[in-house]
């Protein structure tokens, strides 16, 4: 019951808080917000799924890094500020080229350890 209760929390505040939560910040695009709300709602959502189920090695890894995508999209959305549309460059994302070349590389990396079903070598 307290896991359905948190998921509907979760939704209602990602897709109807977005709003009212731009205003009373004051200078914030409510376009904004939710976009920080549904990397909030994503790292829940890959955090819960990898603490309730069961999950072997190469799916918790999934989770793991899918958590840490979600995060890094809200946080680097709040650091580029929340008045304004940022401007992205393509193959950069909203951290720039560092951190975007680094989730591709794990990301890659993660990919290739799932395919061989979690063994090593």
């Amino acid at each position: 019951m307290r896991l359905a209760a948190l998921l509907l929390l979760l939704v209602a505040a990602t897709h109807y808080a977005y709003d009212p939560i731009a205003l009373a910040l004051g200078d914030v695009r409510p376009a904004a917000m939710f976009y920080v709300l549904r990397g909030v709602e994503g790292f829940v959502l890959f955090v819960l799924l990898a603490l309730r189920v069961r999950l072997d090695l190469p799916a918790l890894l999934a989770c793991a890094w899918g958590a840490a995508e979600e995060l890094q999209t809200s946080s680097c959305r709040v650091s580029m500020g929340l008045a304004s549309a940022p401007r992205v460059l393509p193959f950069e994302g909203l951290c720039g080229w560092p951190a975007y070349s680094i989730g591709v590389a794990a990301m890659a990396c993660i990919a290739v350890y799932v395919a061989k079903g979690g063994r090593h070598g």
